[in-house]
């Protein structure tokens, strides 16, 4: 698997293995091995990539995942954006960005919450 290259300009956040956050974004924390775990948010909005840090969206170019995942993510946010007369229904689209967030964790070993 591929690791991520991103540095993000804020503290780490969020935490893995943890209970999911509340409302709002994921708190700043560590893993029981005392690694900090970066949090985001995937969101597909205003084109673009669907992945947000606190303060800004992550490029396209910044997420190392497999091609696999990356193609699939794309498809999601294609789906989103460009297929308003879609036949996936909001609750297979909401399933479907859950079951990303979990895999850009796995990926990333972020902390990654699918926002609806």
């Amino acid at each position: 698997m591929l690791r991520a290259k991103l540095y993000p300009i804020t503290p780490a956040l969020g935490r893995r293995g943890c209970a999911p956050a509340e409302v709002g974004w994921p708190s700043a924390g560590t893993t029981a091995e005392g690694r900090e775990v970066t949090g985001a948010r995937l969101h597909p909005d205003y084109g673009g990539s669907p992945l947000w840090l606190p303060n800004r969206r992550v490029e396209w170019e910044e997420i190392r995942v497999s091609p696999p995942l990356r193609f699939r993510l794309e498809a999601w946010v294609n789906e989103a954006l460009h297929d308003p007369g879609s036949v996936i229904t909001d609750r297979d689209f909401d399933a479907e960005g859950r079951e990303l967030a979990r895999l850009l964790s796995d990926e990333l070993h972020w902390s990654v919450v699918y926002e609806t």
